[in-house]
């Protein structure tokens, strides 16, 4: 082996060594100057397309607005889950506060997790956990906090009303600037939006099958299907099916795509307007109404994780949730 050989591997373990210290919580200054001045770190300094930053902080009885964070740079996750993994992995019985800041591009220096994920050898043990986690540069912004800040707290076990789900989709949809009509939401168990037979309702039949009824769910029969609730029907209903589910999509119809309106006097397949592609149905039912795509014709507008309603304070435990208006209509309850 060539001696420029050796020392290309030599570095190599040294950035591997300065990763896996940073992830144990063991790491010195010389490990962060390692990891940012590694040839290895480039491909993971390019700011990412996010908007927000998520940061657990454990205050201990000290008032918010009065900590302060040191060092060369300051951690954050690009989303709500990756502070709430970082902070599991703690186990900590103290209460804890996740706080939001807006994404700055000129202030970002890395993502380290990306780098850790594909260079590391902890990544693909067992007990990692993916906290989403980019490096920023330590700033008046980033190495302080405030009250107004805090977007979930365990002692209040709630996320504010202000980053509500709910909330958070009436802004998104006010951005985005639609008509409320183009706009549907789906719940999921996974992290994960997609056509599948293995979905309890992953085929529907569509309005020319013998089997087709405005007010069927259907289940395992005809074509594959996606369902969504219409915008208006979530916004003014808490007890509709899958509403536990802790992942909640906001999607909007593309502007070429049209869903045909299906009542109880529905006969055949409709022609699309003048324009437009037939891309599924859209069920007017007398329990809930239902958009059912049949193509993915549509824009991801939002996705949200529910932690409101899926995590308790350490050491407490989730009773089994109430039952739903379907469970009760099926005798389930």
């Amino acid at each position: 082996m060539r001696a420029t050989e050796f020392i290309v591997e030599d570095d190599s373990e040294t950035v591997q060594m300065a990763l896996e210290n940073w992830m144990e919580m063991e790491s010195t200054p010389q490990d962060i100057q390692t990891i940012l001045s590694s040839p290895e770190s480039k491909p993971y300094k390019k700011p990412p397309n996010i908007k927000w930053l998520y940061r657990a902080i454990v205050p201990k009885d000290r008032d918010i607005n009065t900590i302060k964070s040191n060092g060369q740079i300051v951690a954050f996750a690009t989303d709500i889950q990756g502070a709430m993994n970082f902070i599991q992995t703690l186990e900590i019985s103290d209460d804890y506060v996740i706080i939001r800041k807006p994404f700055n591009p000129s202030d970002f220096l890395l993502d380290f997790t990306s780098m850790y994920e594909n260079i590391a050898q902890g990544a693909h043990s067992e007990r990692y956990v993916k906290e989403h986690e980019v490096w920023m540069k330590p700033t008046p912004e980033y190495t302080t906090a405030k009250k107004n800040e805090i977007v979930y707290s365990s002692k209040e076990n709630i996320t504010e009303a202000k980053v509500s789900i709910r909330n958070q989709i009436i802004d998104a949809v006010r951005k985005d600037g639609g008509k409320p009509e183009e706009y549907f939401v789906r719940f999921t168990g996974v992290d994960k939006l997609g056509f599948s037979a293995r979905q309890q309702f992953g085929k529907t039949p569509d309005a020319d099958d013998p089997d087709f009824d405005p007010d069927y769910i259907g289940a395992k029969k005809g074509k594959p299907a996606l369902w969504f609730y219409p915008l208006n029907t979530y916004l003014k209903n808490n007890d509709i099916y899958a509403v536990e589910k802790p992942y909640v999509w906001l999607v909007r119809i593309k502007p070429d795509a049209w869903l045909q309106p299906t009542k109880r006097n529905t006969k055949g397949i409709e022609q699309a307007p003048q324009g437009k592609e037939r891309v599924g149905m859209l069920r007017l039912a007398s329990v809930w109404p239902a958009a059912i795509f049949f193509k993915p014709a549509f824009d991801v507008i939002g996705k949200y994780y529910d932690y409101g309603s899926q995590h308790k304070r350490h050491g407490e435990v989730k009773g089994a949730p109430k039952p739903s208006f379907f469970d009760r209509v099926r005798g389930y309850a």
